[in-house]
């Protein structure tokens, strides 16, 4: 006869505490397997890049440090995870399969859909509990703000883990055998970068304790927007965020604390608000899953842009004349972060002063960030690209950022040596060199630092006069009021957003 057992899956939750699926997974008493699987599907994606992996292998191997006997229950598999639990099913009687719902890329929401065919097929009951207030299956935003503050105010979620009673070992050697991660990705992963950010659930709780007891928050307004400074003033939890090291319940709660007594509150209320940011953001995701490939507002479907790759090569290679540009490019590469201003403007670069659409660089710049989250990554692109047509639009100009976010080039000096030498103002703008001066520096536009691909001052009129002009067109404003009807509460009376959807 076979054994029954319980299956707790982990995927971007790579945490012990606050754990709502492998509480009662515990909780329900029967035998249960934790399974981790590097699914093969992700060398598919153009958005994947193996420092995604490298994160999440690493939070893996905390997780075994700091609790290695609840860890002896979890497999960590390659492969397909159809096969495996296919596998698993055909051995042993599946009761119930744990996890979080998951708001992913359209390959994973594929995955999904066949394995929720499978475990129908099978008689496996599939509890997938929600994430940080995200909610699937919403139609509207009404009440969602009540919900997260409901949810972000409940009892952590706190497993049993010396209560775990673990599947036979048999079942495990046999998966390990035909699934067991290979040596050849086990060796890909093992060494950490060393410009990496250290991840993990130990890691997220120091960096999180050390922000707010050390108040680091103190200075969060004014360097939030600061490529150098925020290294440090911002709080750099969004990694642990994206491999599920943190929950944004346990910061939400422990943030409200020093809340309390905080000599810096309203430092402290931005950084919190954040938080509800956030899962707003992946909330849309949830309800938009087409964002990962079209438009937000389909109107701009119709704003045609001719494809550059040379200048989109320039811009991922951070080689288009502009420091702050290619520094910030550089510093991404190098280590997976980028404040949010930064990232920004490297978006606005590319959709608008390059006049290239912002497919063209989603993916490139989902491989490079360490704290990449599908539900943060696709509505921030599409929103500073200028195409949901309820945003403002925002055409960063490179320079002037440069100069106030970046006074001293500090941010260039570390990205961009090769403009050590030069003095504070052509740093920001080697372009404005005479002849005479670059030769006194022994500095040469165009060899030792390229010329600027664009000359910002035209490209940048040029998309702000289209995109404002497209704005106004009553296509764009009927699918403007679409948008806000369903992911806003300001509408909520059905005859008032009648009423305001805008007639040709």
């Amino acid at each position: 006869m076979k054994e029954a057992l319980n299956l707790i899956w982990f995927k971007r939750d790579l945490r012990w505490q606050d754990h709502a699926p492998l509480k009662l997974a515990i909780a329900d008493g029967l035998p249960l397997l934790g399974i981790f699987i590097f699914e093969d599907f992700y060398s598919q994606d153009p958005s994947w890049s193996l420092r995604h992996w490298h994160a999440q292998y690493h939070s893996l191997v905390d997780m075994q440090a700091t609790n290695k006997q609840a860890f002896n229950g979890i497999l960590v598999l390659e492969g397909d995870g159809h096969e495996i639990f296919s596998e698993i099913a055909e051995h042993y009687i599946i009761k119930g399969i744990y996890s979080y719902q998951e708001t992913g890329e359209d390959l994973s929401y594929q995955r999904d859909k066949k394995l929720a065919k499978l475990f129908t097929e099978k008689g496996i009951l599939w509890k997938e509990l929600e994430q940080n207030a995200v909610q699937r299956g919403r139609k509207n935003r009404i009440d969602w703000d009540e919900n997260w503050r409901n949810f972000m105010s409940q009892d952590l979620d706190q497993p049993n883990l010396p209560a775990w009673q673990s599947c036979s070992p048999t079942l495990k050697s046999h998966l390990k055998s035909k699934f067991g991660i290979s040596p050849l990705l086990q060796k890909r992963l093992k060494n950490w970068p060393p410009n990496f950010q250290k991840i993990g659930e130990s890691a997220a709780q120091i960096r999180l304790e050390d922000y707010l007891t050390q108040k680091i928050y103190r200075n969060y307004g004014a360097h939030i927007g600061m490529p150098y400074e925020s290294r440090r003033n911002c709080s750099r939890l969004s990694p642990f965020f994206a491999w599920g090291n943190l929950s944004i319940r346990q910061v939400y709660q422990r943030s409200m604390r020093e809340l309390e007594n905080s000599p810096f509150p309203r430092d402290l209320r931005a950084f919190i608000s954040r938080l509800h940011w956030h899962s707003h953001f992946v909330q849309k995701f949830e309800m938009e899953e087409s964002m990962e490939f079209k438009n937000l507002n389909p109107a701009f479907d119709s704003l045609k842009k001719e494809s550059q790759p040379p200048l989109v090569e320039a811009w991922k290679v951070g080689q288009t004349g502009y420091p702050l540009v290619d520094a910030c490019m550089r510093a991404v590469q190098e280590t997976g972060y980028l404040n949010f201003r930064m990232r920004a403007v490297l978006v606005s670069f590319l959709c608008h002063q390059l006049w290239q659409n912002w497919q063209e660089g989603a993916s490139f710049l989902a491989q490079q960030f360490l704290d990449y989250i599908p539900g943060i990554h696709y509505p921030q692109f599409q929103m500073q690209s200028g195409c949901t047509g309820i945003n403002t639009i925002r055409v960063y100009n490179p320079v002037k950022q440069s100069l106030e976010k970046d006074p001293e080039a500090k941010f260039i000096s570390e990205w961009l040596p090769e403009l050590g030498e030069l003095p504070l103002a052509f740093k920001h703008q080697p372009w404005m060199m005479t002849s005479m001066e670059q030769s006194f520096y022994n500095f040469e536009l165009g060899r030792d630092y390229p010329q600027r691909i664009v000359d910002i001052n035209e490209s940048g009129a040029y998309a702000r006069d289209i995109l404002w002009d497209f704005r106004k067109s009553a296509w764009v404003r009927n699918e403007n009021q679409k948008i806000l009807i369903k992911h806003t509460t300001a509408i909520r009376d059905p005859q008032q957003r009648s009423k305001k959807i805008i007639q040709p």
